[in-house]
Order: C-alpha cells, then sequence, then structure tokens
C-alpha cells in the first residue's frame, strides 16, 4: 500500500488557474523545472511553509498545453535575437540581482518577506534623469525568477535603459490579495528609494494569474501620494477569483481558500474575492463561461486612466483566458482610456505561454506613457478609506466597496461627485482638481445610496467662508467649517443630492476650533484661537447663522442680535491662544449646537475673520 505522501502525490492536481491536471509518475522521471523548483525550495526556506499544497513536478509526459509546463519554456534564442534587434539599441552588460525584503516593520509592513529579482541596466548613471521601471508579474506556481526565463521583457529593458523587476507576492501560488500586494508595493518602493526610477513611469506587465494580479494591483492603487501604475501589460490573463474557485479542483480550491489568498469559500467570503479580482461574473449564470458581468463590483472600472496593453491567442486552452479577454476588453473600451488589443492566432505550441506576448511591440506601447495621478474625470470602485483622484472617501462600512465618480471642469471652476455610496466622509480637494484661483467654486453631489454622507470641499487657494445657493445666492445655513483643512462640511441627503456655490474670502485667514468634538456636558472644552499678526479677538457665540456685512465689507455668518454673546480677549505674542472653559452641567443642553466666529483686531483695525465653527454639545 503506499503511503499517504505518494497517494496525495498521485491524486493532487495543481496546474493553472484551472489547475488543469498532471500526470504523476510511478516511476523517477527527469523534472524540466527543476531549476525553477530549485529557486522555489530555496524561496520557501526564506519566507516559510505558508500551508499551500506542494506543486507536482513537470515531467517528460505533462500536457504541452498545460500553463504549469508552458509557462516554463525558455526563450527561444532567436526570440532573443529577434527582440534585441527590434530594440532601441544595446544597453550595455546589465546585472540581474536576488533581492529580499524581510518582514515586519521597516520591511513588508506583512509576516512574510519578500523575494524578487531586479536588473540594473547596463548603462544606468543616477546622476542622469530618472528612468522607467518594469515590474514583471509571473503566471501560477512560476518563481519571480520565471518571468527573465520566458519572456525578453528583461532584455528589452536593458535596451532602453530602463530597470527591471519581478515580484513573488509572497508565494507564486497567491492570487493577489492585498496583503500579496504589500509585499509587492514594498519591493517596489525599495527600488524607487534605491535607485534613480521615476515613479511616474513605473509599467507594470503581467501573464495569466499574474496579468490579474497586475491588473487589480493597478485597479487598487489610485492615491496621488502613492505608487501607481503609469501603464499595464495583460498577457493572456485571468481577472476572477470567484470564477476560478468555482471550476477549481479540491487541490485549487485548497490554494485559494487559504489565510494568505482569501480566507475561505467566496459563499463565505465573497467580497474577499471581489477586492482582489478585476473582473467579477455571477456566480449561477457559468458554465457557459464566463457568466454574466457584475460591472458594480468590478474593480476593472479604476483602470480607465491608465493605458492598457491586452494579448491572447483565441485558441488558448484555458477556456477562462478564451472567455474572459474579450469582456476586459470590451469593458475597458467602454470606459474611454488608451487602449490597445491585440488578440493572436496560430501561436505555437503551447499556446498559453509568454510566446504569445510581442515584448519590442509592448515597450513601443508603454514608451513616453506617464502616470495620471489626479485625472479631472474618473469613476472608482474603492476597498477601503482611501484617495482617486482628487476626492478621498472615509468610509462607513469597513469590509465592503465604496463607490465616487468625478468630474472636474476648470474652465467652469465645477466639481461634480455623483452616485457617492458607503462613504461617511467624501473629501474633495479643489486645488488637486486643478482648480486655482480665489474666485467662487461650483460644486454639486449626489448619493447612491439611503445612507448619505458629509461632502467636505477642502484644499483652497483662500480661505472658505461660506456656501451660497446657487440659485439665489442666499447663504446655506448649517455649514460647518474645517480650519485645519480649509473646507467646508456639508451633509448631502440619503439618497438626494446637493449643489452649492462656495464662497472663498481673504479676510479669512484665522482658525477657531474647540476640542474635544462634541463637548461634553459638565466637562472642560479648550478653545484654540489662531490670527497670527492680531493682538485682539472678539468672540461671538450665538444660535443663529446669517450673513452679514460687518465695517469695511467684512461678511459675519453668526447672526448678531438678542442671542449672540460677544466676548473679548487678548491673544498671545504669536496670534494664537487656548482658553479652557467648562460646560455646565445641564442635561438640556444635550444635542444643542452653539455657533462661535470671531473678529480679530490689530490696532483700532480688523485684521481678519475667523472660519465659523460649530460646537456640538453631546
Amino acid at each position: 500500500m503506499p503511503s499517504p505522501a505518494r497517494l496525495l502525490a498521485a491524486i493532487l492536481v495543481v496546474a493553472t488557474p484551472v489547475f488543469a491536471q498532471v500526470s504523476a509518475q510511478k516511476a523517477p522521471a527527469e523534472r524540466l523545472d527543476a531549476a525553477d523548483h530549485a529557486i522555489r525550495m530555496a524561496r520557501i526556506a526564506v519566507t516559510g511553509d505558508l500551508g499551500l499544497p506542494p506543486l507536482l513536478p513537470v515531467l517528460p509526459d505533462s500536457p504541452r498545453d498545460a500553463m504549469y509546463f508552458a509557462d516554463r519554456l525558455s526563450v527561444a534564442p532567436d526570440q532573443v535575437a529577434s527582440s534585441a534587434a527590434s530594440s532601441v539599441g544595446d544597453g550595455g552588460a546589465p546585472q540581474m540581482v536576488d533581492g529580499f525584503i524581510p518582514p515586519g516593520p521597516g520591511g513588508t509592513g506583512t509576516d512574510i518577506g519578500e523575494v524578487f529579482k531586479y536588473q540594473i541596466p547596463g548603462n544606468y548613471d543616477p546622476l542622469n534623469d530618472p528612468v522607467p521601471m518594469v515590474i514583471g508579474y509571473h503566471g501560477f506556481g512560476n518563481s519571480a525568477n520565471s518571468v527573465a526565463l520566458v519572456s525578453t521583457l528583461d532584455e528589452e529593458a536593458n535596451a532602453r535603459g530602463w530597470f527591471y523587476m519581478s515580484p513573488t507576492g509572497i508565494d507564486d501560488v497567491l492570487f493577489g490579495s492585498p496583503v500579496c500586494q504589500q509585499n509587492v508595493e514594498a519591493a517596489m518602493q525599495f527600488m524607487l528609494d534605491s535607485f534613480n526610477i521615476d515613479p511616474d513611469r513605473l509599467y507594470m506587465v503581467g501573464f495569466s494569474m499574474g496579468g490579474g494580479v497586475s491588473a487589480n494591483f493597478a485597479a487598487r492603487h489610485r492615491d496621488p501620494d502613492g505608487i501607481m501604475i503609469a501603464a499595464l501589460g495583460i498577457v493572456s490573463g485571468t481577472f476572477d477569483w470567484t470564477l476560478n474557485w468555482n471550476i477549481s479542483t479540491p487541490a485549487g480550491k485548497d490554494i485559494l481558500e487559504n489565510e494568505y489568498n482569501f480566507g475561505g469559500t467566496p459563499f463565505e467570503f465573497p467580497w474577499a474575492y471581489q477586492r482582489s479580482s478585476s473582473l467579477y461574473f455571477e456566480q449561477g449564470t457559468y458554465p457557459p463561461l464566463p457568466g454574466v458581468l457584475d460591472s458594480e463590483n468590478s474593480m476593472a472600472i479604476n483602470l480607465g486612466s491608465i493605458p492598457t496593453y491586452v494579448t491572447w491567442d483565441l485558441a488558448d486552452p484555458l477556456p477562462e483566458v478564451v472567455s474572459e479577454e474579450p469582456v476586459l476588453v470590451g469593458y475597458l473600451a467602454s470606459l474611454g482610456g488608451t487602449l490597445v488589443s491585440k488578440p493572436k492566432t496560430g501561436t505555437p505550441l503551447p499556446i498559453h505561454s509568454w510566446i504569445v506576448l510581442d515584448e519590442p511591440d509592448l515597450f513601443s506601447f508603454l514608451d513616453g506613457k506617464t502616470v495620471n495621478r489626479t485625472p479631472a474625470v474618473f469613476e472608482a470602485l474603492l476597498d477601503g478609506s482611501t484617495q482617486v483622484s482628487w476626492a478621498q472617501a472615509t468610509q462607513q462600512v469597513s469590509e465592503a466597496f465604496s463607490r465616487v465618480s468625478g468630474v472636474a471642469v476648470t474652465s467652469s471652476r465645477t466639481l461634480t461627485v455623483t452616485g457617492v455610496e458607503n462613504a461617511d466622509v467624501l473629501a474633495t480637494q479643489v486645488e488637486l482638481a486643478g482648480i486655482l484661483g480665489p474666485a467662487d467654486v461650483h460644486v454639486s453631489a449626489s448619493s447612491g445610496d439611503t445612507e448619505g454622507f458629509a461632502l467636505q470641499i477642502n484644499d483652497l487657494s483662500a480661505p472658505p467662508a461660506w456656501l451660497e445657493d446657487p440659485g439665489t445666492g442666499a447663504l446655506l445655513p448649517g455649514t460647518e467649517s474645517d480650519p485645519f483643512a480649509e473646507g467646508l462640511l456639508q451633509v448631502v441627503p440619503d439618497g438626494g443630492s446637493l449643489a452649492v456655490d462656495l464662497v472663498t474670502d481673504a479676510d479669512y485667514t484665522a482658525d477657531l476650533s474647540t476640542s474635544p468634538e462634541p463637548a461634553l456636558i459638565g466637562e472642560t472644552v479648550n478653545l484654540t484661537v489662531a490670527a497670527p499678526g492680531a493682538a485682539m479677538t472678539y468672540l461671538l457665540l450665538g444660535f443663529n447663522q446669517a450673513l452679514s456685512t460687518f465695517k469695511g465689507g467684512h461678511h459675519l455668518l453668526v447672526q448678531l442680535g438678542p442671542t449672540t454673546l460677544v466676548i473679548g480677549f487678548h491673544l498671545g505674542l504669536d496670534g494664537t491662544i487656548t482658553l479652557p472653559g467648562e460646560i455646565p452641567n445641564d442635561p438640556q443642553l444635550a444635542g444643542i449646537e452653539v455657533l462661535l466666529q470671531g473678529i480679530m483686531a490689530a490696532g483700532s483695525s480688523v485684521h481678519s475673520i475667523s472660519n465659523l465653527w460649530v460646537m456640538d454639545i453631546g
């Protein structure tokens, strides 16, 4: 009777994203993937065993159309020669380096280190202008080393004087879950910190599973202050990990359910699969593949501003490649971005491999592409409290998608955000949207769910003063200010919309705030005023808000009247002061809002006006 280990090896099926079956051998046979297997074992020795099923060896009688076999075909000498001949020139002898980022803080930030490969171009000079970098992402079950062996990405990069790197993503059978992408980001950041690489010209190219991971990485990394992908290459990609789970063998399902992938089945954790996929097809609608696309839960919506090159063979033996690639191309085309689609026929066997890629053509497409960090028009599906272009969402509910569509028109000084879902606060940054100067800004917003959200209008050339009704010019009362972000905060009602004109005023230069927020009954509250250059402030406390003129064209939002209390006090030498006070211990004060605004004086003249502050009493 065979041992449990030999029995398991005989029945285990782990080969491709659909885990195509590989024949087990009763007698010893030569491993065709021996070199890559040794690399994988060395990597596991460094990063540890993650409890993933072992990969069966590639043997002489393994199916030639199995991706597990095909992706280990070395690049033919004539293919390298042809590629180099069509390139821009000889970049000199490059240096290929083994990279490693340790786990933990200061390293990957995860509990697993990252093994990766990178190539320094032969003509690299750190004193020259920054150069691009190409990130090659491996297919399922292939090491970071494999990309340079089975494609000419590294040769093409060197010929142009570009950097090349290939990450692992923790393990070569992991499908780009957020923790894997964090490792990849750490490796990319290491390259940016260590070499003179242009952060605005990072190009990502992925094969098969790696094509789907690369697309999702680009879709999830949209924060203009972080790592962003300038252009994307997808080679015979697969994009929906829920679909993969449904058509996989039990061994394949075990891999997808691993804690470093998605932690369970898509029925248990649907969002974990969706957030790491680029497309999502409704379960129960396939077969036939790929099923009905659920565009509302497809992260590819974020790729509209990322130039993308897609290639695959129309006769690829993997049914998910043949069925999903045209859907991705059609969806990207509908977004109106830059798209090149190169379906192929007649690719030499095995056709599910990097051989389908025309590397010189891809590099010609990538050349000159620069990241658009703040597209004026965007649609976004966010999987956390994060930023895309000039809008940042703070989620109401975590572990769920948030949605927003944005349009900024500089000529009419207009900002529009529509269909906002699962946002507690949506902050819009006016200057980041390219709307500069002190004139009024026209803002409209709409909620796409029944929860509503708070719209925060930030980052203005002049301090914000108040909001007006665009039709009547009347003051829009109840607007809270945020002096720390130079912004105003206004509630967009549940399922409703808001249209306002934002007025700025150069005299509103003093900052006023209270803490904590809300102020607590019977507890101390601190008032902080900052008005550099002023010596005196007259603090107005009231319960009514109206727009009124005060001396020389200054405008007050706290309405002067019998309910308004005026308190005068001196500021410090630096024009700042923090005053403690106490909220009376009276339960009837609960829920009351007190409006505060300051008139700042320097000598006998008005120096400035502060923002309006709404102090909530809890």
